[in-house]
């Protein structure tokens, strides 16, 4: 049993996150006292992002944070006007110290927060008692690369494909499974 508000995460009874729901016995009689605590305090991740000077007009940004403590997804979207940086707020955060905060777009790698490509490596934003300021982004232009791995003129199953950058000591994989 949950409550989904406007000025809160979803709510369940009894639990904080939904992995195991809690559920209300009607099969008898009407159940009282079935009781939800909105959070006491809300707090908000704010920022600003910095596109790349090839940006274009409409880029679009998908600011995300996430706890897995207790189970909070929230999130904002970002436009690029020709303006840089460009400033983001996601408001109305419950409190936690594990937040990890990420940047994702199609036309940009994703980031998460400090500059981290991958999200065992972020570092988490902590909302404990008052909300995170300058949780920052440098957005990069991107290359992708993409194909198909054949054998004998047929989709190779099982393959992983692994990009590596010698340069910006990066190494990215892609495991695809094709029916053939």
């Amino acid at each position: 049993m949950y409550i989904l508000s406007n000025v809160a995460p979803k709510l369940y009874y009894n639990k904080t996150n939904d992995s195991k729901p809690s559920f209300v016995d009607l099969t008898d009689s009407n159940v009282t006292d079935v009781n939800f605590n909105f959070p006491e305090y809300l707090y908000n991740i704010s920022g600003k992002i910095l596109f790349p000077e090839n940006a274009q007009k409409g880029d679009k940004i998908r600011v995300q944070a996430v706890s897995d403590k207790i189970n909070a997804s929230k999130g904002a979207n970002v436009i690029f006007h020709d303006t840089n940086p460009v400033l983001y707020t996601i408001n109305d955060l419950v409190q936690s110290d594990d937040y990890i905060v990420s940047v994702s777009s199609k036309n940009y790698p994703t980031l998460f927060f400090q500059t981290a490509i991958s999200r065992p490596m972020a570092l988490p934003v902590s909302i404990l008692i008052a909300s995170a300021e300058d949780i920052d982004f440098t957005l990069t232009s991107a290359a992708r690369i993409s194909g198909v791995v054949y054998v004998d003129g047929n989709p190779a199953p099982d393959i992983e494909v692994i990009a590596e950058s010698k340069t910006a000591q990066f190494a990215k994989g892609v495991k695809k499974w094709v029916r053939i």
